[in-house]
């Protein structure tokens, strides 16, 4: 049975108006992602930033962007699989 898309775990946050500036963050991920084919996953505790940080990256950058957010349903490995190709499938 087909898993059913919710595009609203696929939209890329924005940035909010005040936030932490992490430049040296900011710049260690955007030299990781200068290689080509090189991707990044960005995993922590909840209040840490990633989110902050991803949005800053998309918005200060012209790097693609696939976003993908995790609940606790998520630990179905065909939900997992469907969700992240589909996120995939956005940049």
């Amino acid at each position: 049975m087909p898993v059913p898309i919710l595009l609203t775990k696929l939209f890329t946050p924005s940035l909010p108006l005040k936030s932490v500036v992490r430049p040296r963050l900011f710049e260690k991920k955007v030299s990781v992602l200068d290689k080509p084919g090189a991707w990044v996953l960005l995993a922590g505790p909840a209040g840490f930033g990633k989110t902050t940080l991803l949005a800053e990256f998309k918005e200060r950058t012209q790097q693609p962007l696939a976003w993908y957010s995790l609940d606790t349903n998520d630990n179905d490995p065909m939900r997992f699989r469907t969700y992240f190709i589909a996120a995939l499938q956005t940049v």
